[in-house]
């Protein structure tokens, strides 16, 4: 039976145009400021022919392409001059993604990401724009259907004695856990020093005659204003942060059902993102320092794809915030292979807390180092005020490695489950591994560490096209010997 080819909306024309505009932008500028120096003229003209030219390619770009549901596989045409066809197994899709922007809601339209495990695209294997919602419906569908099938005669085994009722399980964020987790993102930093820079540039834009008398008029500002300035930035920041993730996780609901997760969240952009459980590379808790202090933990689980959506962009958010204590009994409702509870005393930790707080002061040293130096042989009045600020650097880090040494350490849950825990940039991560998730085990031993038994054990595990190497520091050798005893493959007796 032949699959019907379909094409994209003819919206998807608006989508490629623009896509061409952001990619040749800076081309596009650089040759209209040289024909207006030259023949100003026709600066317009030359406007005008690239946005035709660039609406031209649009449209052809939109009848090439093509695609096609079939029984077993996803087909794909696509391309200007060089045909390109795709062809993707149902099989191996690890997560399907449904992205609705708020002005294609009137439409019925979406656009969806298909995500395997290959290492070919960086925004996923395939992108559908502005399709229908049913065929991202059509594609799950016919995606579980070999599962599905399986489940079935499994079921028919029970039902004789049972009646077994598959309804799933919902999870959806309340508008005060949601508050919570927008108050205690750290988001906010990178966007604060994003408006420092902003300021930075504005001053070398501004002429220098209004720059020198606003500098002047600052001096004799009082301290109260300069410090409310500095509120103001920060509150902005924080503002900011706080909105963004508001509209991210705005109504995010998780269900579990036939094997497979969906998280739905988003406010300007609807998103939708299924995942079989069977492709799940590890679970993780993690925690900021604040998060730390309020008992609060955000469950993220780690895929062989590029379906993150976390405020780092790494792991899909399975729950965005839960009370500390239940948010291992209340993620195994939804992924069956955790433990409802461990034991926190069975759990294994670095003793060696000196190098961690040693290796990280070293780091802040070597940031502070030269800017001293430089301070002190020619600008002495800098080295006042830059002194204070090395030794408070040097703090931090004495902290920041104390809190990684207390953060480290693993526990083995079962013959098939370890529990790993890492700390880095004031963050805690606790991830469950089954065991045959692990691509890999590494051990790294340096010369000076063999004769204090010491040795660093790196897990090795798909995420997204990449790897993400969890790696647990200065572990006794006993330690990394039950792990790698733990880990090789069980031999059965005769």
């Amino acid at each position: 039976m032949t699959s019907k080819v379909r094409h994209l909306s003819p919206i998807s024309i608006f989508i490629f145009w623009g896509q061409l505009i952001y990619n040749w932008w800076i081309f596009i500028l650089m040759g209209w400021g040289w024909l207006a120096g030259s023949v100003g003229q026709f600066k317009w003209l030359f406007l005008g022919l690239i946005i035709l030219l660039l609406i031209i390619f649009a449209v052809i770009r939109y009848l090439r392409f093509t695609f096609s549901l079939g029984e077993r596989l996803i087909t794909i045409n696509s391309g200007i001059f060089l045909k390109q066809t795709r062809h993707i197994p149902y099989s191996n899709i690890q997560t399907v993604q449904e992205e609705q922007w708020i002005f294609l809601k009137p439409f019925g339209l979406e656009n969806i990401t298909i995500e395997t495990a290959g290492k070919e695209e960086k925004h996923g294997e395939a992108r559908l724009l502005t399709v229908s919602k049913s065929v991202a419906t059509e594609i799950e569908a016919r995606r579980k259907k070999p599962a599905q099938s399986q489940s079935d005669q499994l079921v028919s085994k029970v039902t004789s004695s049972a009646t077994t009722v598959d309804s799933p399980t919902t999870y959806t964020i309340n508008g005060s856990d949601l508050n919570r987790y927008a108050l205690t993102s750290l988001s906010f930093l990178p966007i604060i020093l994003g408006l420092l820079w902003l300021v930075n540039k504005i001053q070398e834009l501004v002429p220098k005659s209004f720059l020198n008398s606003f500098n002047a008029q600052l001096v004799h500002l009082s301290l109260v204003i300069i410090i409310f300035i500095v509120f103001l930035i920060i509150t902005i920041g924080f503002l900011i942060s706080y909105l963004n993730v508001i509209q991210k996780y705005y109504r995010f609901t998780l269900t579990s059902a036939k094997q497979s997760l969906t998280t739905v969240r988003g406010f300007f952009q609807r998103k939708t993102v299924g995942i079989r459980l069977s492709k799940i590379q590890a679970i993780d808790f993690k925690q900021n320092v604040i998060r730390q202090l309020a008992h609060l933990s955000t469950v993220q689980s780690l895929i062989a794809s590029n379906a993150s959506d976390d405020e780092n962009g790494h792991n899909l958010v399975i729950i965005p915030v839960i009370k500390e204590t239940e948010a291992l009994a209340r993620s195994q409702r939804f992924v069956e292979w955790l433990p409802q509870q461990i034991n926190e005393n069975r759990f294994k930790f670095s003793l060696r807390a000196w190098f961690f707080i040693r290796n990280s002061v070293l780091i802040y040293l070597t940031i502070v180092a030269f800017p001293l130096v430089l301070a002190y042989f020619f600008w002495s009045v800098a080295f006042l005020y830059v002194l204070p600020f090395g030794i408070f650097l040097l703090f931090v880090g004495y902290f920041q490695g104390r809190y990684v040494a207390k953060n480290t350490g693993f526990q083995v849950v079962s013959k098939n489950l370890i529990v790993t825990q890492t700390g880095y940039l004031w963050t805690r991560r606790r991830s469950f591994i089954q065991r045959d998730k692990i691509q890999s085990i590494r051990l790294k031993q340096s010369i000076w560490m063999e004769p204090k038994k010491l040795t660093h054990i790196e897990f090795n595990l798909r995420k997204g096209n990449d790897n993400d190497a969890i790696q647990l520091r200065y572990l006794s050798v006993t330690d990394a010997e039950t792990i790698l005893k733990w880990y090789q493959p069980q031999v059965p007796s005769n």
